[in-house]
């Protein structure tokens, strides 16, 4: 039983670093935010697992799924459909 915690653990540690890594790209890039402001927010994502990401994903509207992101692979061009002719 304890292995499979461990593995559960393991999982939940790696995803809380993914999130935390890219939150704090996030925030770094941040230009509307002081220093003072992105450091804190920079602590609130790696010293609160698993919720710290979520709250600042949250409260920054930053992120993994931020609301209104086209997304980097659109390969469409804007108002087109992409067909040619």
């Amino acid at each position: 039983m304890s292995g499979y915690l461990e593995v559960l653990l393991s999982i939940v540690a790696m995803l809380n670093y993914s999130f935390a890594f890219m939150l704090s790209i996030e925030i770094s890039a941040n230009e509307l935010l002081s220093k003072p402001k992105q450091m804190v927010w920079h602590l609130v994502v790696w010293l609160i697992p698993v919720v710290g990401p979520a709250i600042t994903h949250h409260k920054l509207s930053v992120g993994w799924a931020h609301e209104d992101a086209t997304g980097g692979n659109n390969i469409l061009p804007p108002g087109g459909d992409g067909g040619g002719g």
